[in-house]
C-alpha cells in the first residue's frame, strides 16, 4: 500500500521553494512546487493534499486571496493551510490570514524544526482520516454484501418453501393414490391363493407369498411417505411437556418388538420440555424402535436414554449396543430413503430418522448421530430450554 502523502508548496520565488524543499525533504512526502496561484490551483484539481505551505506576498493573486478561493471549494476547503511570511505581526495581517483559512502563520526565515513538526502533525491527521474513510467505505461495501446475501437468502427461502410445499403435496398425493392399486394387488394375490389352491405349481405357489411381502413393504413405505409429509404439514401445539410420559407411551406401543429378548432399559431423569406432543413422542417411538430393532443379534440389548442440559438447550439421546455403522457416512443417516444395512438384514424405509430431524428442526433444535461399527449407535438431539417465567414485581 503506498502511504506517501502530497504536500502543496507555493512561493513566486524558486529559491525559497527550494529551501522548503529541502527542510520538508522526507521519504513519504510527496512536495508539490507551485510559483503562482494559477499552478496551484490546477494541482489542488488534479491531486489530494495533506497541507499547504503557502507564501503571503506573491504577485497577481497574492496568499490570502488564493486561500479564501481553497476554503470556497468542497474538495479543497479542509486542507490545512501554514502561512509564511517575511512581515509577521500581530495585527490586522495577521488576523486577515486565519480568516482566509491559514491554520498557522510562520515568518521568515523560516526555522527548519518547527516548520517540519507543523507539518507532521497535519500529515499524520490527514492519514488518520483517510483510514477512517477506507474503513468507512470498506464498512459501508461489506453492509451492502450483507442487503444483498440477505435479499439473496429471503429469495432462496421463497423459493425453497414454494418447492417444499409442492413437495409435499406431490409426496402426499403420489402415496393417498398408491393405495389404491395396491389394495387390488394384494386383494388379487389373495384371491388367486382362494381359487387355485392346490392346483398352482410349486414355482406359482412361491411367487403369491413373495407378492404378498412385496406389497406389505410397499404399504409400510406410503404409511411412513405420509406421515413424513404430515410432519412438515401439520400445524405445531406449543405446551410443557414430560418427556418421560412421551417416551413411556411409546415404549407401550414398541413392546411387541420387545417380547421374548433380553432388553436392559436404562433411563435418567428427563427435564420437562416445550413442544408439540404428538411429534415428540413420534421422534421417541422412531428412536427407540431403531434401538430395539438395531439390536437384535445381541443376546442381551441395553439401551439407555437421557439428556445432557446446557445452558440453552437440553441434549437428549438413546444409545444402543446393536450393530452400528460407518460413521463416515453419518451424514446420510437422517436423509429420506438412506439406508445403513441391507433390507435384507434390517426391515425399514429409510424415513423414521428423516421425520426425526424434520420434527426437531420445526421445534428449533438439531439432531445427529455417533456410531461405530459393531459399537452400537447413539443419536442425539436438541431442543431449547423453556424460558422460566419470571416473577411478577408489585408496584408500589
Amino acid at each position: 500500500m503506498n502511504n506517501s502523502v502530497n504536500i502543496l508548496l507555493v512561493d513566486d520565488e524558486a529559491r525559497n521553494l527550494d529551501v522548503l524543499e529541502s527542510i520538508l525533504q522526507v521519504a513519504d512526502y510527496r512536495l508539490v512546487r507551485a510559483q503562482n496561484a494559477d499552478e496551484a490551483l490546477h494541482a489542488l484539481v488534479s491531486e489530494s493534499f495533506a497541507a499547504i505551505v503557502l507564501d503571503v506576498r506573491m504577485p497577481g493573486m497574492t496568499g490570502l486571496e488564493l486561500a479564501q478561493l481553497i476554503k470556497q471549494r468542497k474538495k479543497t476547503q479542509h486542507i490545512p493551510i501554514i502561512f509564511l511570511t517575511a512581515y509577521y505581526q500581530e495585527d490586522e495581517h495577521v488576523m486577515q490570514g486565519y480568516v482566509a483559512g491559514a491554520v498557522d502563520y510562520l515568518s521568515k526565515p523560516v526555522n527548519p524544526d518547527i516548520l517540519r513538526s507543523k507539518v507532521a502533525v497535519f500529515v499524520d491527521l490527514f492519514r488518520k482520516s483517510r483510514a477512517l474513510e477506507s474503513e468507512i467505505a470498506e464498512r459501508r461495501a461489506a453492509e451492502q454484501r450483507v442487503r444483498d446475501l440477505n435479499d439473496q437468502l429471503a429469495m432462496r427461502v421463497t423459493e425453497l418453501g414454494s418447492a417444499n410445499s409442492e413437495l409435499e403435496a406431490f409426496s402426499y398425493s403420489v402415496s393417498h393414490d398408491l393405495r389404491a392399486p395396491l389394495r387390488q394387488v394384494v386383494g388379487f394375490a389373495n384371491s388367486l391363493k382362494k381359487v387355485a389352491g392346490d392346483n398352482l405349481d410349486a414355482r406359482a405357489a412361491e411367487y403369491i407369498p413373495l407378492i404378498q411381502d412385496a406389497a406389505t413393504r410397499m404399504g409400510r413405505l406410503i404409511d411412513d411417505l405420509l406421515e413424513f409429509s404430515r410432519v412438515g404439514r401439520t400445524e405445531m401445539v406449543q405446551e410443557n411437556v414430560n418427556p418421560r410420559t412421551l417416551l413411556d407411551q411409546a415404549l407401550q406401543t414398541l413392546q411387541p418388538g420387545a417380547a421374548g429378548r433380553r432388553v436392559e432399559w436404562q433411563i435418567g431423569p428427563l427435564p420437562e420440555i416445550r413442544g408439540d406432543p404428538a411429534m415428540l413422542r413420534q421422534v421417541w417411538a422412531n428412536l427407540l424402535d431403531n434401538a430395539l430393532k438395531f439390536t437384535r443379534p445381541r443376546d442381551c440389548a441395553r439401551i439407555e436414554v437421557g439428556c445432557q442440559s446446557q445452558p440453552a438447550e437440553h441434549i437428549f439421546f438413546v444409545r444402543d449396543n446393536g450393530v452400528g455403522f460407518d460413521a463416515s457416512h453419518a451424514n446420510k443417516l437422517f436423509g429420506v430413503f438412506q439406508r445403513m444395512h441391507a433390507r435384507d438384514e434390517f426391515e425399514g424405509t429409510g424415513i423414521g430418522l428423516a421425520s426425526v430431524r424434520r420434527i426437531i428442526a420445526r421445534h428449533g433444535g438439531r439432531a445427529w448421530a455417533e456410531s461405530y461399527p459393531g459399537k452400537g449407535t447413539t443419536v442425539f438431539f436438541s431442543l431449547p430450554r423453556p424460558i422460566e417465567a419470571q416473577p411478577a414485581v408489585l408496584q408500589a
